[in-house]
């Protein structure tokens, strides 16, 4: 598990572990967002597993964005906390591209809404050891047909520690 100390390993699995996506575009301007049920990932890890979804679906993996939920109760792929076995993050990285992969190749015609904010949720409790600064932009995507809302990505930068 992800940034509980000290580090503890589960034992069982007593929720899902997500992986969503959604993609939108045309094949030549196209992009796709994966969300993952997990605190983070790296860099690298984020620029393979874009790579990857980039080869299988021919979309410039620039255009891929490898979203966390920073959920400390996922696996923990960074090995920040003990990490996982390579066998596991093998089958998380594989279920991430193939679930984007899916999202691709069944888009269907959408409408996509778009709004932006700004919030004063917590406060900056660094900012006395230097950190500077703290997000307060809301971005809210939401793609819908006539029938139904398909899906709604949210991103606010507060952290669960945030008050």
């Amino acid at each position: 598990m992800s940034g509980y100390a000290p580090t503890r390993y589960a034992r069982t699995q007593s929720g899902p572990i997500q992986v969503r996506a959604i993609a939108t575009g045309s094949d030549r301007d196209g992009m796709i967002f994966v969300s993952a049920d997990t605190c983070l990932v790296s860099p690298r890890t984020a620029g393979d597993w874009a790579g990857r979804i980039g080869r299988e679906t021919g979309l410039n993996p620039g255009r891929v964005f490898i979203i966390t939920t920073h959920t400390h109760s996922g696996p923990d792929l960074c090995g920040l906390f003990g990490g996982v076995p390579p066998a596991y993050f093998r089958f998380f990285r594989d279920t991430v591209v193939r679930t984007a992969v899916a999202a691709w190749r069944n888009r269907a015609p959408a409408s996509l809404y778009a709004g932006i904010s700004q919030h004063a949720l917590g406060i900056a409790r660094r900012a006395s050891r230097g950190q500077q600064g703290m997000e307060t932009g809301a971005v809210v995507l939401q793609w819908k047909t006539r029938e139904r809302v398909i899906a709604t990505l949210v991103n606010i930068g507060c952290h669960g520690v945030v008050y």
